[in-house]
């Protein structure tokens, strides 16, 4: 108990570079996440956009329900 109390003790070179590559391991990740969430939103897009015009494309006489209803 009685010696010399006034070492300093830190991280230093290695627990700066773990850190580093876990905020780079994030970067990476939030990147590619992102990148997943901006398709799924385009091809769901296009699906509602492709489903609205089917909805109101003109049917043909070809069409039971269609014939039917003139």
């Amino acid at each position: 108990m009685g010696g010399n109390e006034s070492v300093e003790v830190t991280a230093g070179i290695w627990g700066f570079l773990v850190l580093f590559g876990l905020a780079l391991a994030c970067w990476f990740l939030f990147r590619s996440m992102n990148t997943h969430l901006r398709k799924m939103t385009f091809t769901e897009r296009e699906q509602s956009v492709g489903a609205r015009e089917a909805d109101s494309a003109p049917r043909g006489d070809d069409d039971p329900i269609g014939s039917a209803q003139h």
